[in-house]
């Protein structure tokens, strides 16, 4: 189950008596004043579980509703635009389509339908994943290109090092928010020029990783997986399926000649990376999208026997009319998507409260739950939570505790085993390397190692060392550039 903090009122969900709080919708304080007053009843508990599951599925009904018609709006247009991807694109909505049909038509829900939406959501997965792999791919040329652009092009102007050292680091520190001034400095370290060994790179990684010993274990496995990506190390399952369009534009950066592009040759590839950017961009939105679909179906798929409290919940009604009008060709998107004006807000907060409320309960009348059966029935909830989360790949698999205080630990050996295992494969990954695209390399992964800096001073000599070591006027210059824009944004987003 999700953690929960305490609301405005003080209420710690999951660990003492519910009471009544200013922030609960009317609905949901009263299914929780009846099991009050009924003592915890197994029938009050029902009452309530049934009531937070049509909820739910009034929720994703109505989320499938709104996303349902624009994909039926982005098929239109892909296939005209001739994309590649939309015959899997049509085939997943079709599957949908029966599927959301027969939970609307009342009919029996199957073990087949049940695989074919898992498999449906593993399929959207590894498309997620083959495409964010080739966004990391494109991301290490778009750095190469960002600084040979006026070694190509001209219009270099001169920098002043020192200056701008105290900028970047003035930015960094020009508040006391600890998450803001990681992600900065994150941000300015993926921009900085990278001067250093291979065996630098390894130094700084292993003594980083240092910082996992004792740590979660599984937080050091998803850093090893995610260094690995961003380093071009690994590939993700699928990558070399399909794509040709993208396979052949990243031979095309492979082989280029950085250290003499001239400026035609940099306006192509320029070109080319801003089309390729905007289409991967847009196929990424489009398995998103999916995804989302996906999951609203999952979750009205295993809901149906509150189906017909879920007809009582505002929103659901609704959200089938234009699923209906949608699959026949026939919706009055204003008449329609009038309706529910409000009402995704309304659910989101409904469902939130009956989650946060449902988690306090369970641990409560655990014992009365056991003996009814429902503890299945709101353990379903956090299912309901996780697959309407914008976490959409997260895990429907139920957590499991371990069974001691350090079971799931990183020991000493386990940061050794990972040191070794990265620093091996980086060193044969740079080795044959192009100069400019082992920096960019070396730069992603700067930018996902945990801060490897232990005071300001340690972070002014690292920036004033890494200026000082370009003797590349153009670089420099670009350097200066990207910084600006970096802070620039910033001070958009968080102004003084």
């Amino acid at each position: 189950m999700k953690d929960l903090k305490k609301d405005s009122s003080g209420v710690q969900y999951g660990h003492e008596t519910i009471k009544e709080w200013d922030n609960i919708t009317v609905k949901a304080k009263k299914y929780i004043n009846n099991i009050k007053k009924e003592e915890g009843s197994a029938e009050s508990l029902k009452e309530y579980i049934d009531y937070a599951r049509a909820s739910y599925m009034a929720y994703a009904a109505v989320d499938f509703a709104m996303n349902y018609y624009t994909m039926s709006l982005n098929l239109i247009e892909r296939e005209e635009d001739g994309a590649d991807y939309t015959a899997e694109l049509k085939k997943a909505v079709a599957d949908l389509e029966k599927l959301v049909g027969k939970v609307m038509d009342g009919e029996q829900i199957s073990d087949a339908d049940m695989a074919l939406i898992r498999g449906l959501r593993s399929m959207a997965e590894k498309r997620i994943a083959v495409l964010t792999s080739y966004v990391e791919h494109f991301d290490v040329y778009e750095y190469v290109l960002n600084r040979v652009e006026f070694a190509a092009l001209g219009g270099a102007a001169e920098v002043d090092r020192e200056e701008l050292c105290e900028r970047i680091v003035n930015f960094i520190f020009k508040d006391k928010d600890q998450p803001m001034i990681m992600d900065r400095m994150k941000n300015i370290l993926a921009q900085l020029p990278v001067r250093m060994t291979k065996q630098r790179f390894c130094d700084i990684l292993s003594n980083a990783l240092d910082l996992y010993k004792g740590a979660d274990k599984t937080a050091l496995e998803s850093f090893a997986e995610m260094f690995k990506g961003l380093t071009l190390i690994s590939k993700p399952e699928g990558f070399e399926e399909g794509h040709e369009a993208l396979k052949s534009l990243l031979n095309d950066f492979k082989e280029a000649d950085y250290a003499t592009i001239d400026g035609a040759t940099f306006k192509d590839l320029q070109a080319k990376l801003d089309e390729v950017v905007a289409d991967m961009d847009e196929e990424s939105s489009d398995y998103i999208l999916l995804t989302q679909l996906i999951n609203s179906a999952y979750v009205m798929l295993i809901s149906t026997d509150v189906k017909e409290q879920a007809l009582k919940v505002r929103g659901y009604s609704e959200a089938v009319d234009i699923i209906h009008d949608v699959m026949n060709k026939t919706i009055d998107v204003e008449d329609g998507f009038y309706k529910l004006e409000g009402v995704p807000e309304e659910l989101a907060e409904e469902t939130t409260a009956l989650l946060s409320a449902g988690e306090s309960l369970a641990e409560q009348y655990e014992d009365t739950l056991k003996e009814a059966g429902l503890t299945e029935s709101f353990k379903l909830t956090d299912t309901y939570y996780r697959l309407m989360s914008t976490s959409y790949f997260a895990s429907l698999d139920e957590e499991k505790k371990p069974e001691g205080d350090e079971a799931q630990l990183a020991a000493a050996e386990d940061v050794e085993a990972v040191k070794k295992e990265l620093t091996e494969l980086v060193t044969a990954h740079l080795s044959g390397m192009k100069k400019q695209v082992k920096r960019a390399v070396m730069a992603a992964g700067i930018s996902a190692i945990p801060v490897f800096f232990n005071s300001v001073d340690e972070i002014r000599n690292y920036v004033s060392y890494v200026l000082d070591s370009v003797n590349d006027a153009a670089e420099l210059h670009a350097t200066r550039l990207l910084i600006d824009k970096i802070i620039d944004a910033d001070l958009e987003d968080y102004p003084e």
